[in-house]
């Protein structure tokens, strides 16, 4: 058996991958009923970890230093410093913003997840045994849903591209996930 070596550098770029997961998890949630709650849940952490990603990536292609300053602000302030860099105002009072606080809400709440206990006393379809009609009891439940995810989608991506386009890089910055360059040697 030839025995080689592999050398090489690669260059994975993040925040597309998490973009791709929450684009296939809302499309599942789209089409299956069957461990939609879930779906849902992954499309919109995709979603918040995508717009987070993309703004490390951003932050550390115009700041040598962004790892180190970047660890001490939320991400909503990080975001409404490079807009404002490149001459967007993040108004997260208007789209597509607006659905950030909401998203990283979300996002927050599920990584710091607690056991709650709430009252609940709503009417249910007895013949309907998917255990959907059971959520809307925790507080990030509310937040789960189709149409949530859509538009934090939608939202996520427009902020990137205008972002990516202000700040001068030009195509859609979604189209590549990364490269690499490797040699191949025997011994």
């Amino acid at each position: 058996m030839a025995k080689g070596q592999l050398r090489g550098t690669a260059k994975t770029i993040t925040f597309v991958y998490l973009y791709i997961g929450a684009k296939d998890m809302l499309e599942r949630a789209e089409v299956s009923q069957e461990g939609q709650l879930y779906t849902v849940m992954a499309a919109l952490i995709f979603c918040a970890f995508t717009l987070e990603a993309y703004i490390n990536h951003l932050g550390a292609a115009r700041h040598p230093d962004w790892e180190t300053r970047e660890r001490k602000k939320p991400a909503k302030d990080k975001l409404k410093e490079l807009a404002k860099e490149v001459g967007i105002t993040a108004d997260f009072g208007k789209s597509p913003y607006s659905s950030m606080r909401s998203l990283f809400t979300f996002r927050d709440t599920i990584a710091h997840g607690r056991t709650t206990r709430v009252t609940v006393d709503k009417p249910i379809v007895l013949d309907d045994r998917r255990l959907t009609q059971l959520t809307g009891a925790a507080d990030w439940d509310s937040l789960a849903t189709i149409e949530n995810a859509r538009q934090a989608l939608k939202d996520v991506e427009t902020i990137v591209k205008s972002l990516h386009k202000a700040s001068g890089f030009t195509g859609n910055p979604f189209s590549h996930s990364g490269s690499g360059v490797y040699a191949i040697t025997s011994r």
